[in-house]
């Protein structure tokens, strides 16, 4: 049975769909770079962590790549009544710059799996995306994979101008594994076309943002024994 399907778009402006690329090679002529973390080359060009990826021309790294695998375990008492009461997450991820002459790419992809173990009274992915959405009072474990990609693109025109365009792509789908029995798809696209103007005494920016996003509910029982109460909770 269909439930419910969550659906936002917001629309500032156009742009061009244009996937960045990753590097292969990590290492440059700068043998300190071996030391580095992304936080660092990120935070020598403040241009890479806003939305406007035309400042990508600014990244004096010219090529950096870092590739990471994590795991993380939680559990504990202190937590809001529809978090799980423990859960284990296995990321990896993969983050590049990258430059060709006067074009500039960055690339990143991360996957997540994550098991929320015992975790009720949430029927959605994130139950503080919106302010409508459906629990139930029956915990399970609840298994949820999560793709990211994103990729970013900067050419310079002239000694003055760069333009732009990055694109965040994130898919995601959970299922609880006990009645009510949850089953999530997600989507959210988002776009930022840009431009720059340089100068010797001011740098200035401006960028559009397209987003679209998306998350469809199946909420299904199947077993005879307890049950469960659903519920409908809506914010002020």
């Amino acid at each position: 049975m269909k439930i419910m399907k969550f659906k936002k778009i917001y629309t500032l402006g156009l742009g061009l769909l244009i996937a960045g690329m990753s590097a292969v090679n990590a290492q440059t002529q700068d043998d300190e770079k071996i030391f580095y973390r992304m936080d660092r080359v990120k935070a020598n060009n403040p241009w890479t962590k806003s939305l406007n990826y035309a400042g990508l021309t600014f990244n004096e790294n010219q090529d950096f790549t870092i590739v990471e695998l994590d795991f993380q375990y939680g559990k504990g008492n202190f937590r809001n009544v529809n978090a799980p009461h423990a859960f284990n997450k296995t990321s990896l991820q993969t983050e590049s710059f990258r430059r060709l002459n006067k074009v500039f790419f960055y690339g990143k992809f991360s996957f997540d799996y994550m098991n929320r173990l015992k975790m009720g009274w949430c029927n959605v992915i994130n139950p503080y995306r919106s302010p409508i959405f459906f629990a139930d009072s029956m915990p399970g474990r609840q298994t949820l994979e999560t793709y990211m990609l994103e990729g970013g693109i900067g050419y310079m025109i002239g000694n003055h101008w760069s333009i732009g365009a990055k694109i965040d792509y994130l898919t995601a789908s959970n299922a609880k594994k006990k009645d009510a029995r949850n089953k999530n798809t997600y989507v959210n696209l988002k776009v930022y076309p840009g431009v720059v103007y340089r100068s010797q005494y001011v740098n200035l920016g401006l960028n559009f943002i397209y987003q679209r996003e998306i998350e469809n509910i199946n909420i299904r029982t199947i077993g005879t024994g307890r049950t469960p109460e659903l519920l409908s909770v809506e914010g002020l």
